[in-house]
């Protein structure tokens, strides 16, 4: 169990690939990337696993000035937005060595941004 999710193992699997806050899948060459649901709404915590995959993540936090947007389902171009935090949970891997690759884009400005001003990001990144 985690998290309050229950997860039962068929296989056990070697990666996974997500597509950050994109609602469908899409394939990039050869890698197929998952997509997620939508989190954005008023709930300020929230847990996800997605059937058939070895994949979870659960977020907390609440927007105070979201603004409304539109949701393109290709990647690079949807974010995954969470005000506080955001755990992302890989089931049912195998033991041993992995590459974790991250990839950020600064894809949504606000109405008082402009697109050349360079905004500064900090992650705190745990893997276990």
């Amino acid at each position: 169990m985690s998290n309050g999710i229950l997860v039962l193992c068929a296989a056990d699997y070697r990666s996974f690939h997500i597509n950050c806050g994109g609602g469908q899948d899409v394939k990039n060459e050869r890698i197929w990337y998952e997509g997620e649901p939508n989190s954005e709404g008023s709930a300020a915590a929230r847990n996800y696993h997605r059937p058939g995959s070895n994949w979870g993540f659960s977020s907390t936090g609440d927007f105070m000035d979201d603004n409304n947007f539109n949701v393109v389902s290709e990647l690079y171009t949807t974010a995954r937005r969470t005000p506080l935090s955001i755990t992302y949970y890989g089931y049912c891997l195998e033991n041993g060595d992995y590459t974790v690759r991250l990839h950020f884009a600064e894809i949504q400005y606000t109405n008082e941004t402009l697109r050349y001003e360079v905004a500064r990001r900090v992650f705190d990144i745990y893997i276990q």
